[in-house]
C-alpha cells in the first residue's frame, strides 16, 4: 500500500519519492496514537467511575498534541493583538524579539517535521509584528504544500480543488528577502525568514542596492495611502527570491547573483496579494527582475499532463533545468511541484536551512 499509490485516472500507478513515503509513514504513527487517544475518550465516556471525566479531559489534551487543533490553535484572529496572544500561545510557533518591539513569527521544528498545520503555524511564516503599535510590520506567504505532501494537496483532491485556469510559475532556487516600509524609522525594513539581522540579512541588502531608493519611495507612498484609507492594512510587503552564488549556492546553478520579485503582499493578517499584472508593472518601476509565468493550464488533463511529464528525470523547461513550478488556481490557492528533487534528497537538511536564514 505505501509503496504505490493511483494516478487520478488510475491507469497506471507510480513509485513515490522518499518523501512521500516518510510523510506516509509520519501519517500512520499519528492515526495509530489518535486512535488510542479515542479509544480513551470512549472509555471515559461510557464509564461510571468518577474519573472519567479526567479520562476523557487526558485524552483530548492528547489528540491537541498530536495534531496541534484545538478551539485557540485553529483560531481565526482578525487583530494583531489577538493574533500575538494566540500564536504566543501556540507551542508549535516560534516567537524571535528583534527589539523595538518587533516579533517574528514561525512555525517550529515539531510543526514542521510532524505536519502540526493548523491556521497559526500556517499563518507563522515570515511573520513580523509590531506588538507595540498591533500593526503587521513584515510578512511573507502563508506555509503552502507542495503536491502530494498533505491531503489537500494529494492529486486526486487537486483534482476538485483547483479552479481553472492555473497559472504555473518557475520556482527560483535561493532564499527568500522580505521588504517593507518601516514606520518606525522612516527607512526599508529588510528581512530574512526569521530575522532582521545577520548575515543574509546583509546579502540581501546588496542585493537590494541597486533599487533601494525607487522601492522605499514606492512603500513609503503605499503605506500612507492604505493606512490612511483602511486601518487594518499597514502597507505592503515585497517577497523576494534572492540568488547569491557566493554566499548560498542551490542545486540549480545559476552564472550570476540576482534577485526577483515575487509577490507584493498587503500587510494584514488575511493573505492577499497585487494581481500579476500589477505586480509586472511595479517591478518594471523600480527597474528588478520579476518571477515568470511560464504557463497557463486551462484545465485538470493539462495540469496532470505536466505532472507527468515532470517525473521524468531528464525534464527541462525551456531546455535548462529548474528548481519546479508554483501552481496558482483562480482563488489564490497554491501549490508546488519541485524537479529539483530528482537531485537529492533534501527533507532532513530542509528545516536547519530555513532557520539559518
Amino acid at each position: 500500500v505505501l509503496s504505490k499509490k493511483p494516478c487520478p485516472d488510475d491507469s497506471t500507478v507510480y513509485v513515490p519519492s522518499d518523501e512521500e513515503l516518510e510523510a506516509d509513514i509520519r501519517l500512520m504513527q499519528n492515526a495509530e496514537r489518535i486512535y488510542s487517544s479515542v479509544s480513551q475518550a470512549r472509555e471515559a465516556l461510557f464509564s461510571s467511575d468518577s474519573a472519567a471525566v479526567t479520562g476523557l479531559s487526558d485524552a483530548l489534551s492528547a489528540l491537541q498534541s498530536i495534531s496541534g487543533f484545538s478551539a485557540d490553535l485553529d483560531a481565526v484572529t482578525k487583530t494583531v493583538e489577538e493574533a500575538v496572544k494566540y500564536l504566543r500561545n501556540n507551542k508549535f510557533v516560534q516567537e524571535k524579539n528583534l527589539g523595538d518591539g518587533i516579533s517574528s513569527f514561525n512555525f517550529t521544528r515539531d510543526a514542521f517535521m510532524k505536519g502540526n498545520w493548523n491556521k497559526q503555524t500556517i499563518l507563522a511564516r515570515g511573520l513580523f509584528l509590531d506588538t507595540i503599535n498591533n500593526k503587521v510590520m513584515a510578512r511573507s506567504y502563508e506555509k503552502f504544500f507542495r503536491i502530494n505532501e498533505v491531503h489537500e494537496t494529494e492529486l486526486i483532491n487537486l483534482k476538485e480543488k483547483l479552479k481553472f485556469p492555473v497559472s504555473a510559475y518557475v520556482k527560483e532556487n535561493g532564499f527568500l528577502a522580505i521588504v517593507s516600509y518601516d514606520y518606525n524609522k522612516d527607512d526599508l525594513f529588510i528581512a530574512s525568514k526569521s530575522t532582521n539581522k545577520g548575515d543574509y540579512v546583509e546579502y540581501i541588502k546588496t542585493l537590494l542596492e541597486p533599487y533601494k531608493d525607487k522601492l522605499l519611495a514606492y512603500l513609503k507612498k503605499e503605506y500612507d495611502h492604505l493606512y490612511k484609507d483602511n486601518k487594518d492594512i499597514h502597507g505592503l510587503s515585497f517577497v523576494f527570491e534572492c540568488e547569491d552564488i557566493e554566499h548560498d549556492p542551490h542545486i540549480i546553478k545559476y552564472d550570476h547573483n540576482n534577485i526577483v520579485l515575487l509577490d507584493i503582499i498587503f500587510n494584514k493578517l488575511e493573505y492577499e496579494t497585487y494581481s500579476y499584472q500589477s505586480l509586472v508593472q511595479v517591478a518594471q518601476y523600480i527597474g528588478c527582475p520579476v518571477k515568470e509565468k511560464a504557463l497557463e493550464l486551462k484545465d485538470w488533463d493539462a495540469f496532470r499532463d505536466l505532472y507527468n511529464e515532470m517525473q521524468d528525470e531528464e525534464w527541462k523547461y525551456n531546455y535548462k533545468y529548474i528548481e519546479g513550478f508554483v501552481f496558482v488556481d483562480q482563488n489564490g490557492f497554491m501549490t508546488k511541484l519541485k524537479t529539483a528533487e530528482n537531485f537529492g534528497d533534501l527533507f532532513s537538511q530542509r528545516y536547519e536551512e530555513y532557520m539559518e536564514m
